[in-house]
């Protein structure tokens, strides 16, 4: 049985491991899906639109003869492993004819370790760019840094071939791959992995990368929890002898945002082994640096529980009644501010314009206030309810004609647990100009009750009655003897009414529904003995018949009818 009980366990660890690595992947790779280019001062993960304006430039056509088009190609070939026809697109000397699918891989090479090449800025037109400054037909594709600090350019030619005019590039900068790529350094094991794993893979990577960036973030997430469970039990350890309790709870509730910090560090770490592309690089670590963004923002969420829970059992807490319902609700509301100041940061990280976003919500704040009135209400209402306490979770009230149990006190509504078990949401702004009846503040409940007695019940045995009843009432124990009161209220239609009142010493509604009926049956015992009885709704009709009754019995007018009734 505990064979089959560890195995159900290691089962759900791995999948919840699983799912846990599925999600982080998913994250990384939707984020980087926009990449950036490397070597601009803190360019933005995402271009933002550019403005609307009246009239959009029309994208220029690219001539299929174009330089643009010749470096596209290229890039398109040398990236699907078509390295022998991607060598087309080089001017080879003589002497490199027979390397050509060699030379056009490391000039891919050279090409992505020095940032790519810029394609949009490249000439669309047959003729190239005439304004560039270079003499003849050539153009400048990219500029490539030696470690010496020197920089070279690598130039696009046009060459007549025997298909045609045709843009490749220059013999000159084809006799450099060589040197620029051994100035890379590559590492000897990259040149021997099977072909199709060198071959471009999205965001930038190639495929062997990608595996070994799954690799990495998996080997981040083990060392992760193990560091994030180690740091945690030693900071527990520390507080606790510390005497901080409050502190030692804090670190306990942060472990998973640690563990993810710890994760984010130990892949940021690893990431250099895997010796990506500039563009590549920049792109993964930007997602690192949103991952670890949303760790602290996790960690400062989970500070606003944790101050919250302690607040609410502290000295102030129980000196200040208030407080039971102003901090939660002050938590919910820090946690919003988090939240939103979150959601920009990581607005302004994907390169969104945050200013102007901030700008349009100013411009548009009337609309927004107007669509959000009945919200804001409720937010006030519920501040209103928090500060002004007519209500607490938990107490009995009564809210127009429902009573019920509070449950629940958020930002929008109140939800009161009906005596029939259903739930009811008031909307706070609705809530805070009602009337309130809070059952559960009364430190004593109210007895009351009419006592009818029939007409036939003689004043002595009234009197007698009156001081039976109320010795009833000051001999119990629950009754709070000052607040008795019984008297005979007067004479009703078909009874003779005592009045009883008094104070029950308890809060409990099953308690004083048991203690109500004990008195009742010790009145009906004491009506009995005073030899007198209940009175019962009765009608009494007295008719006198007048002369002349006959004739009007007989259709002839009669000389007066008269008619009286009592009750």
């Amino acid at each position: 049985m505990s064979r089959n009980s560890s195995v159900v366990q290691l089962w759900m660890r791995l999948r919840h491991t699983a799912n846990r690595v599925a999600i982080a992947l998913l994250l990384t790779f939707v984020v980087a899906a926009f990449p950036r280019r490397a070597g601009a001062d803190a360019p933005p993960l995402i271009r933002p639109p550019a403005p609307a304006a009246d009239e959009a430039p029309e994208e220029p056509e690219v001539d299929p003869a174009s330089p643009r088009a010749a470096v596209e190609s290229y890039l398109e070939l040398v990236r699907d492993g078509k390295h022998g026809d991607a060598a087309e697109y080089l001017q080879l000397p003589e002497e490199d004819k027979e390397r050509g699918a060699e030379l056009a891989e490391q000039l891919w090479f050279v090409l992505e370790r020095n940032g790519g090449a810029d394609v949009e800025a490249l000439s669309s037109s047959e003729n190239g760019d005439e304004d560039d400054g270079l003499k003849g037909a050539v153009d400048r594709v990219a500029t490539i840094q030696r470690p010496s600090g020197k920089e070279e350019d690598l130039l696009i030619k046009r060459v007549e071939t025997k298909r045609g005019p045709r843009w490749l590039f220059a013999r000159d900068s084809v006799r450099k791959v060589d040197v620029w790529y051994d100035d890379l350094g590559e590492r000897r094991f990259v040149e021997k992995l099977p072909e199709p794993l060198r071959r471009g893979a999205p965001l930038g990577l190639l495929w062997w990368q990608v595996g070994g960036f799954l690799l990495v973030v998996f080997v981040g997430w083990i060392a992760g929890v193990i560091l994030g469970k180690v740091t945690t039990r030693v900071a527990k350890v520390v507080l606790k002898r510390r005497s901080r309790l409050f502190a030692v709870d804090l670190v306990g509730r942060f472990e998973r945002p640690i563990v993810l910090l710890w994760g984010v560090t130990i892949c940021w770490l690893l990431l250099p082994l895997l010796d990506l592309f500039p563009t590549a690089n920049e792109t993964v670590r930007s997602v690192l640096r949103l991952t670890a963004y949303v760790a602290l923002f996790w960690a400062f969420a989970v500070a606003a529980d944790v101050y919250a829970v302690n607040a609410t059992k502290s000295e102030w807490a129980a000196r200040n009644p208030a407080s039971k319902n102003i901090i939660p609700l002050a938590s919910r509301l820090l946690k919003v501010i988090v939240i939103g100041g979150a959601t920009v940061g990581l607005l302004a990280k994907l390169g969104f314009p945050v200013g102007s976003l901030i700008a349009g919500i100013g411009i548009g704040g009337l609309a927004l206030a107007l669509a959000g009135q009945r919200t804001i209400e409720n937010l006030f209402g519920a501040v209103s309810i928090a500060i002004d306490q007519p209500l607490r979770e938990g107490d009995l009230v009564k809210i127009g004609e429902q009573i019920g149990t509070v449950e629940s006190i958020g930002l929008r509504s109140t939800r009161i647990r009906s005596l029939h078990r259903t739930v009811i949401a008031f909307p706070n702004s609705t809530l805070a100009k009602m009337e309130i009846e809070s059952l559960a503040a009364r430190d004593r409940m109210r007895f009351e009750c009419n006592i009818a007695l029939a007409y036939t019940t003689r004043a002595a045995q009234i009197r007698r009655l009156l001081g039976d009843v109320r010795g009833i009432l000051e001999g119990h124990a629950a009754i709070l003897t000052e607040s008795v009161d019984v008297h005979l209220a007067g004479y009703a239609e078909s009874s003779l009414d005592i009045e009883v009142s008094a104070f029950v010493l308890t809060t409990d509604v099953s308690k004083f529904l048991d203690i109500r009926q004990e008195l009742l049956l010790s009145f009906m015992q004491a009506v009995e003995e005073a030899g007198t009885t209940f009175a019962l709704p009765t009608t009494t009709v007295h008719v006198a018949e007048a002369d002349g009754a006959g004739d009007l019995l007989a259709g002839r007018p009669a000389e007066s009818i008269s008619a009286s009734r009592e009750h």
